[in-house]
């Protein structure tokens, strides 16, 4: 299927363009290069934005990550299981404990 970026004008198949839950036919009006190229010449007003948001709201914000820890606690627990278990995971243990041995 093909679908017309808002932005650029080109005919693109559906593949360059993000998900969107919240439009009509589930795709954004723009594709992911124009949606990346204005991220990135607006990245440092977007970031202090958020930063901002996070600041005021900091109760939204934690409601926001109860939730989604109990839809994905099942996930974020193998998940870190699975990084215990890894090499890396254990070095990490190592390293730490060494550090609190230390008394730091």
């Amino acid at each position: 299927m093909i679908k017309v970026c808002s932005k650029c004008g080109k005919s693109k198949p559906l593949s360059e363009f993000h998900r969107q839950k919240a439009s009509k036919d589930g795709y954004y009006s723009s594709c992911k290069l124009c949606r990346h190229i204005y991220y990135e010449t607006h990245r440092e007003r977007i970031l202090k934005n958020c930063a901002e948001w996070r600041a005021t709201n900091p109760d939204k914000l934690r409601e926001i990550h109860r939730r989604y820890y109990k839809s994905q606690r099942k996930q974020i627990l193998e998940n870190a299981r699975r990084y215990r278990q890894s090499e890396k995971g254990k070095a990490t243990r190592r390293a730490w404990l060494a550090r609190q041995r230390k008394g730091g």
